[in-house]
């Protein structure tokens, strides 16, 4: 059984990743009608490495890849959105989180192991099941935020089912800002 560890995530920093040659991020805050909160953009512009998912033959990270982090402080989940070289996107993935917050200027996110995954063909996944039940079971995870994490799971899926073309248009708009910026 893989140990886990329920602790602040702060916002990825590519220079702190061992396959990462050259990275960046920067944070920009937000206060408009579609996203009050922080983004940050992460880029890997040289990597020794692709960052693989294996069991899936996915490439979640390489050269010039970009790596848009939403970190709305009002909701439950962090957005992640990745893309490729071209700007295309890989996938969204929304990590549940019993508190989006910020400490010293930079976001954070307390991770409740529960993970929603949209795909760039529409798929909506549920993932890590298991990770939130072995922490309620080892009580790192109480009965409230077990609950949490699975109704916020599953509001987001409903909201997303309807709404994937809205996904693309909101992360890709914010994608073209940041890049500008």
């Amino acid at each position: 059984m893989k140990t886990i560890n329920l602790r602040k995530r702060f916002v990825t920093n590519p220079n702190n990743m061992e396959i990462v040659d050259d990275g960046n991020f920067k944070i920009k805050s937000f206060d408009n009608t579609d996203f009050v909160g922080d983004i940050a953009l992460i880029k890997f512009n040289k990597m020794n490495k692709p960052y693989m998912i294996e069991n899936i033959n996915l490439c979640m990270a390489n050269n010039n890849y970009k790596w848009l982090e939403f970190y709305d402080y009002n909701k439950k989940y962090k957005l992640t959105a990745m893309y490729n070289e071209n700007n295309e996107i890989i996938e969204w993935y929304f990590d549940i989180a019993r508190t989006i917050g910020k400490d010293n200027g930079m976001p954070y996110e307390d991770d409740l192991y529960l993970d929603v995954v949209v795909t760039p063909t529409g798929n909506i996944i549920l993932l890590d099941e298991d990770e939130l039940k072995e922490a309620y079971d080892r009580f790192e995870v109480n009965k409230s935020d077990y609950d949490m994490a699975h109704n916020e799971a599953k509001k987001l899926i409903e909201l997303l089912k309807d709404n994937k073309n809205e996904l693309k248009i909101f992360t890709d708009k914010y994608l073209n800002k940041m890049l500008k910026e």
